[in-house]
């Protein structure tokens, strides 16, 4: 089976790469199948009208350079609930530049997903990462990784496919500019070579800062495009993701394996939370109606009101009837009753449902924000393409420093109200503090499944014994090693 790579549009900035494609990925054979891709353009406004393609999707990826997850953290939390309220679920988020660093890279969970990140140790900035969906059972791949500081950064890991589906290899790999050119792609080439290697789909999301507008005219820019191609993997992004009012170039993309999915779909959102634009693509397609759930939850509304009332009851209550049972599990139930009836009278119990679309949103996000940030979308796609002096760009910035001074204002003024209500309670009061360092209980890093003897195992007991035996060989050998240095 061949596949014909066609992109329908010749006219716009992407002319090259589709001049380019055609030409390279033509085949005259009737095996040959088409694979069309066309990354449109799409404001978050309009979104609703080309989302259909991706609701359906078996697999929604994100990839964006961020240029600093901490100073974005809450516009990323925005964009994914946004594409969330028109039914676009975010399976996997590919971020690159997230100038995260171990000591802080617990402050930036997303409720839902399960956080990985390889980050630099030495230098500053930098850095990858992914969220993955929690409801997607995956393991890490670190014997892929070919992590260079400041050079060549990637990070992997391997989604289990259902119902007999392959599984499928997702990375998000950042090739630092102004790096040796000759060098990347060989470096490009030997990590895809293994993990084409798997026989797994394939899905990399990548800044490689090799611009596909200069596919004609520069021989490295042709050669990185063989090697993804000659594994076959096809870039989704046709379009420029990094303008300025001077430049417009190709930089970032997502590539897939072609000859493993029916169906690809891929969008470039116009967003101003970084200086390149989101690639958002969306595999294969899914038969399952997706549903939003919110999340509901019970809780008792404990105020210091309440609680003294409660306590107040108590202490009122003759608990004498307790000493005349022998039986203990009768004393316990009588108790248990007494103490049930004074919780329901003072603090009964209640249902809380909190909508899909504000699960992800941080609380002090009010619905006048969203509106303004919606508003600051609409300047930005104005003026991507115009210079700093224009009209148009100038509303914009002013609107965005405005816009970022009034959640400043409301990020503080929601602490400190919850911070002024618990202010004789200490244990809300720490876990108000907590919230606004994000430091949270977190085990989504902690793996359930291993590679033991060359195979993905998830019998905890099997795990359990491997590390007994890996631990105990340590110790075994370290025994030998003493004993031969002291000869």
């Amino acid at each position: 089976m061949y596949y014909i790579y066609i992109l329908a549009d010749t006219t716009s900035g992407n002319g090259k790469l589709i001049g380019y494609l055609n030409a390279t990925l033509c085949v005259d054979d009737a095996r040959s199948r088409v694979l069309t891709v066309d990354s449109t353009y799409c404001d978050l406004e309009n979104i609703a009208e080309k989302k259909a393609a991706f609701v359906k999707a078996q697999l929604c990826v994100l990839h964006l350079n961020i240029h600093s997850l901490p100073s974005k953290f809450c516009e990323l939390k925005n964009l994914v609930s946004t594409l969330g309220d028109n039914g676009i679920k975010i399976h996997v988020i590919m971020l690159c530049e997230t100038f995260l660093v171990d000591t802080n890279c617990h402050m930036y969970q997303i409720p839902g997903y399960t956080f990985l990140h390889n980050s630099r140790k030495s230098l500053s900035r930098g850095g990858v990462a992914m969220y993955i969906l929690d409801e997607l059972s995956f393991s890490e791949r670190f014997d892929l990784n070919d992590f260079q500081e400041g050079v060549f950064e990637c990070i992997f890991a391997e989604i289990r496919g259902k119902s007999g589906n392959r599984n499928t290899i997702i990375g998000e790999i950042y090739r630092p500019p102004n790096t040796n050119e000759k060098d990347s792609i060989a470096r490009y080439d030997n990590v895809i070579s293994r993990i084409c290697s798997t026989n797994a789909d394939v899905i990399l999301g990548t800044d490689q800062n090799f611009d596909y507008m200069k596919i004609n005219s520069n021989n490295n820019v042709s050669d990185l495009f063989d090697v993804f191609y000659t594994q076959g993997l096809l870039p989704t992004a046709t379009r420029p993701t990094r303008i300025t009012h001077a430049t417009a170039t190709l930089i970032d993309n997502v590539y897939v394996k072609a000859n493993r999915f029916g169906d690809t779909q891929s969008m470039l959102l116009m967003s101003d939370i970084s200086d390149h634009l989101p690639v958002l693509v969306g595999v294969g397609k899914n038969s399952a109606r997706t549903i939003k759930e919110s999340l509901t939850f019970t809780h008792r509304p404990l105020s210091e009101e309440n609680t003294r009332k409660i306590a107040n009851d108590i202490q009122n209550v003759n608990w004498d009837e307790l000493d005349t049972h022998q039986n203990v599990n009768d004393s316990y139930a009588i108790f248990m009753e007494q103490f049930s009836r004074i919780l329901d009278q003072h603090a009964s119990t209640k249902t809380v449902t909190i909508p899909y679309r504000s699960i992800i949103h941080e609380p002090w996000m009010t619905p006048g924000l969203l509106t303004s940030c919606k508003t600051r979308n609409k300047l930005y796609r104005k003026c991507i393409n115009q210079d700093k002096g224009h009209k148009s760009y100038i509303k914009y910035v002013r609107f965005r420093s405005h816009l970022d001074r009034l959640k400043k204002i409301s990020k503080e003024t929601h602490y400190n109200n919850l911070l002024e209500t618990h202010k004789n309670n200490i244990s809300k009061t720490w876990n108000v503090m907590n919230g606004i360092i994000r430091r949270t209980k977190n085990n989504s890093s902690l793996s359930s499944t291993f590679l033991v003897n060359d195979r993905d195992e998830t019998n905890e007991l099997v795990i359990a014994n491997s590390f007994c035996d890996y631990f105990t060989g340590i110790q075994h050998v370290s025994a030998i090693c003493a004993e031969l240095s002291g000869r």
